[in-house]
């Protein structure tokens, strides 16, 4: 049912039609339409009584109807922007890649440093905040949600419940290797089942107190101080454990896209053509880090009511530079990661770590790695999205969810509508607007930037995507 291809496969996933599996996850990358969409998912419930659509709470009658593998109806629920990002980050800005919590910061971010899924599922799990008891019926093997944020792909890894993702990996293709060749204690499997479970470690050895048992990522009442204490003696000893013992399991050092391919989910996510969604980001943000993560710089859009502060400077758009090394090349690894998953991220960071005394050889493994990351957002697009949407076709977008998905119909409610979220337009936007669309800049940018390059390799298989799964769905009755 959820068998999934080689990492070096070209196919392209047949979903079929009326897919009810849950949890629905919307994988917005910001800038490319997710206003709209976030609106329009909300919308398509049964139901649906409020004015405004992100006011879940103040809607009693509300959802969306999923049937279990019994037929038993089960009242989904909309989630929107509450699973926190798990980046290679400290609270305290010691990161070696500031732009990471920066662009990816909205929905509160909370430190993982590791470099495989299962690594992120079993060191740093936060399972409170998004499947629990509030919702009807409430089952630890099933998450009846309808799920919308900027996370990057991969984050349902730390709040699908435990239960729910040790069923999953009890069935998977790897779960022989994990017991024939991880010690009893140290299987994926036992990892799993046991991810809450840290009394064993020493949180102060001088008061003699342990790590606390339990979600401790649920609670807010916690200074940030103590939370970065907690990571390091309570969390951060599993993450080389865990991704070594996932590395193990699957026969893999760098692969790891085939883990959300098999997870019984519904992804669905919306592409920009790059240069436009660069354009967007570059006005969008008021200031960004600079080349070689050093300074700021704001982009100059006619130089009205902007002051410069902490040593910044003015940037054009059509500053080469600065967009392949600095911005743009921020932007275009972000863009990798949303397609990859978070713990490509991860990966990134580590490299960083290991050759902070070598900028040369840094800059070699960071190219080494991003070809890797390619690789699985490649996969990722063919394999582990039910759904490839283009900004430019939003109808037809959502045409494919209300087939693709059982429980969604994107035609009821038609007069709820998201904000747009526009970056603006002054000269300068429409100046680097029609820049943007020459051929000779687009075609210099790409030669002189491998981030940028793979960029828009993946949104033309996205496009290839797209339109493999139009074709399919036609299939599907109206």
């Amino acid at each position: 049912k959820w068998s999934v291809a080689p990492i070096d496969s070209t196919s392209i996933r047949k979903w079929g039609c009326a897919r009810n599996e849950a949890p629905f996850i919307f994988v917005h990358i910001g800038k490319a339409g997710g206003g709209g969409v976030r609106a329009r998912l909300a919308a398509s419930a049964l139901d649906y009584n409020r004015d405004k659509w992100n006011k879940v709470s103040k809607d009693k009658t509300y959802y969306y109807p999923i049937r279990d593998d019994r037929g038993v109806l089960r009242k989904g629920k909309l989630v929107n922007s509450k699973a926190q990002q798990f980046l290679p980050h400290i609270d305290d800005g010691k990161e070696s890649h500031p732009f990471f919590s920066r662009l990816l910061r909205f929905e509160g971010v909370k430190p993982c440093h590791a470099t495989t899924p299962l690594g992120h599922a079993i060191a740093c799990p936060n399972e409170n905040r998004i499947c629990n008891s509030r919702w009807e019926m409430n089952d630890p093997r099933r998450c009846d949600v309808i799920y919308t944020g900027h996370n990057v792909m991969g984050s349902e890894m730390h709040w699908l419940p435990t239960t729910y993702l040790s069923e999953w990996w009890n069935n998977t293709i790897w779960a022989r290797n994990d017991a024939q060749y991880n010690p009893e204690h140290g299987t994926i499997a036992y990892k799993l089942a046991n991810r809450f479970h840290r009394s064993y470690r020493v949180y102060d050895s001088v008061r003699g107190l342990m790590c606390p048992d339990g979600d401790e990522m649920g609670k807010k009442t916690k200074t940030r101080q103590w939370w970065n204490k907690y990571y390091e003696k309570c969390m951060y000893p599993e993450v080389d454990v865990a991704d070594v013992a996932a590395q193990t399991a699957m026969s893999s050092q760098y692969h790891f896209a085939p883990v959300y391919a098999s997870l019984p989910v519904l992804r669905v996510t919306m592409l920009r053509e790059p240069f436009s969604w660069l354009k967007s980001k570059f006005f969008w943000l008021k200031d960004h880090i600079g080349q070689n993560n050093t300074g700021y710089v704001l982009p100059f859009s006619s130089g009205k009511g902007t002051k410069l502060e902490r040593g910044a400077r003015f940037v054009h758009c059509d500053d080469e530079m600065e967009m392949i090394h600095g911005w743009g090349k921020q932007y275009a690894i972000q863009y990798m990661a949303y397609l990859c998953g978070e713990h490509c991220l991860g990966r990134w960071e580590s490299i960083t770590v290991a050759y902070a005394a070598d900028p040369d050889m840094m800059r070699k493994e960071e190219l080494r790695y991003f070809a890797f990351m390619e690789d699985q957002a490649a996969y990722n697009l063919r394999n582990s999205f039910a759904v490839v949407g283009l900004l430019t076709e939003t109808p037809e977008f959502f045409d494919m969810i209300s087939k693709r998905v059982s429980y969604i119909d994107t035609t009821l409610n038609p007069e709820v509508e998201g904000a747009t979220h526009s970056s603006g337009s002054n000269d300068e936007i429409l100046r680097c607007g029609s820049i943007y669309k020459e051929n000779d800049f687009r075609q210099r940018i790409i030669e002189r930037s491998p981030e940028i390059a793979a960029m828009m390799r993946l949104y033309e298989l996205g496009v290839e995507v797209n339109k493999f799964q139009t074709e399919e769905l036609k299939q599907c009755a109206a």
